[in-house]
């Protein structure tokens, strides 16, 4: 290709980042926030239930998501086997508290640093296996958090 053509087709190739950052606006500077564990908000996840499960809010909308808050699940609590319509991740935070598809498995109890993926509309367990509440770390990256109650267990025999 003749040089005097290429010439002009580079400038336009180079000058075309440059010239798209100049015409956008700068994203603003967010601020640093620091909140000691101490200083978390909690609110009951069930206001009928203050001494149920709390949540504290880190970042996002819980109904619209994207979200990630704290769970805080007390001591010996159990959810009953249940799902969410989004996909999350979870991080054990605090105390030992179990995951799995059943209760059986949820027995095991998780160190802190644990982690898992829980794909949405999966039914699933959780228990806090330890003598203190068990607080988790969760992130809903596509979506707001919610509670699909699973099938009623069976009654027991007397």
């Amino acid at each position: 290709m003749n040089a005097k053509l290429l010439a002009p087709v580079l400038v336009s190739l180079l000058a075309a980042p440059a010239l798209a950052d100049k015409a956008a606006p700068p994203a603003p500077m967010a601020k640093m926030v620091v909140t000691p564990a101490a200083k978390l908000v909690w609110t009951p996840l069930d206001p009928k239930q203050p001494k149920g499960l709390q949540t504290s809010l880190v970042h996002g909308d819980m109904q619209k998501g994207p979200v990630s808050f704290f769970l805080k699940l007390p001591a010996g609590a159990k959810s009953g086997l249940h799902a969410h319509s989004n996909d999350y991740y979870s991080v054990v935070v605090a105390g030992s508290p179990g995951h799995g598809a059943n209760e059986k498995e949820a027995t095991t109890a998780l160190a802190v640093g644990s982690s898992w993926f829980q794909p949405a509309k999966e039914m699933h367990f959780d228990i806090c296996n330890s003598k203190q509440d068990c607080i988790l770390l969760l992130e809903y990256p596509s979506g707001g958090f919610d509670f699909i109650p699973g099938p009623a267990e069976p009654a027991k025999k007397k």
